[in-house]
């Protein structure tokens, strides 16, 4: 009988928000505090498209994930999970709009609402 495989980002599914840290050119790593949701194999996050890290992450799709609480303070430094990420291409941002309002259904409604749609891009982030 097979076994399921677990997911390497099971560890961060329990909480709220993650540190997702990219990296610059000069390999400084930048953290910064996001929602983040599962669907199937792969974790979804919004952000401002001209924002900082989507810029870093044209030019390296290395990330770090670590939990952390709003204020971006780590909460479990034991899990520090290495990953890939890269923007999705406008037509599939479907896919990370519903992945989210699963998670954070009214509060995901009222910022994505805050925004205008073309000022709002979504990172994909696979297992590396």
């Amino acid at each position: 009988m097979a076994t399921r495989s677990t997911s390497p980002f099971t560890p961060l599914l329990s909480y709220q928000f993650m540190s997702l840290t990219t990296f610059r050119k000069s390999g400084a790593a930048v953290p910064t505090t996001v929602w983040f949701a599962p669907d199937q194999e792969n974790l979804y996050v919004t952000t401002g498209a001209t924002a900082g890290k989507i810029k870093r992450l044209r030019n390296n799709q290395r990330v770090v994930l670590t939990p952390c609480d709003a204020r971006g303070t780590l909460l479990d430094e034991r899990i520090q999970i290495e990953a890939v990420a890269h923007e999705l291409p406008a037509g599939e941002h479907d896919r990370a709009v519903a992945a989210l309002k699963r998670k954070y259904g009214a509060q995901f409604d009222s910022v994505v609402a805050s925004s205008p749609v073309t000022s709002r891009t979504y990172i994909e982030i696979t297992a590396s």
